[in-house]
């Protein structure tokens, strides 16, 4: 059965939509069966991954409200391994489509479930708040990533996040597990700061991974090119780093397998 990964940020600006499509897409180079589920109204991820959302007939919203099922609304990413569920501003309505539905916030996890054999990994891009759909995506969720740029509203944040998370464990999910912090978007600078300043992550007793991910050029542009970073420039310091992490990532769930 796939592991199923969330990429979670209360917080924007993170990097947390970047971090889920290269993480995929990392993972697809690595010849792994990868899928990833854009579970944002925004439908960045989506785009990022060079999905024309005018053209799409199905996304996301029309599986999780009954109207399609699973193979229905998977299209293919950019790359021979990786596959992508879309998803488009109407997903904001889902949860008010699913008032009457009990256990409405298992809709995602049991879709997910049902198909997860065919799949080594699905990565869920969920959006930068605390509301419905992110709690959807983090019950539905094996492992949490969680990106996060070294400031004091970043630390803030990490807080009231993995707070929501012990909720989650206690009533829904008691083996959801945080497979660790992931610091994104730094200079040179911010990895001394990092690096000084490690005891206070050591607090929320939370892995942190080793690999950073850099602000460098491609990262600042990755907006406009509607690709994952390997495809745009392999050899960048974002993509190079980003395959680490997926390298790193592999490694960790196999030893806490």
């Amino acid at each position: 059965m796939g592991k199923i990964i969330n990429v979670s940020s209360q917080k924007g600006g993170t990097g947390k939509t970047t971090t889920a499509v290269n993480l995929a897409a990392s993972l697809a180079l690595f010849e792994q069966r990868t899928l990833l589920v854009d579970c944002d109204p925004l439908g960045n991820a989506t785009t990022n991954l060079g999905i024309d959302k005018n053209r799409l007939s199905l996304d996301l919203y029309d599986a999780l409200v009954g109207e399609a099922g699973f193979h229905d609304i998977v299209v293919s990413g950019q790359l021979e391994f990786l596959d992508v569920i879309p998803s488009r501003f109407r997903l904001q309505q889902v949860e008010k489509k699913l008032t009457q539905l009990p256990n409405k916030d298992n809709v995602l996890r049991v879709l997910l479930e049902q198909n997860a054999d065919s799949y080594d990994y699905i990565i869920l891009d969920s959006p930068a708040s605390l509301g419905f759909l992110t709690t959807c995506a983090i019950i539905a969720a094996d492992w949490l990533v969680i990106p996060l740029q070294f400031q004091v509203y970043g630390i803030e944040g990490l807080g009231q996040l993995l707070t929501v998370i012990r909720e989650i464990r206690k009533k829904k999910r008691p083996d959801l597990r945080v497979a660790g912090v992931l610091f994104t978007m730094q200079d040179n600078a911010d990895i001394e700061i990092i690096h000084q300043h490690n005891n206070k992550l050591r607090g929320f007793n939370t892995h942190v991974f080793s690999t950073i991910i850099p602000w460098d050029k491609t990262l600042r542009d990755a907006s406009n090119y509607p690709k994952p970073l390997a495809l745009r420039d392999i050899a960048s310091r974002g993509a190079q780093a980003h395959l680490d992490f997926a390298k790193e990532l592999i490694a960790l769930l196999k030893q806490r397998r």
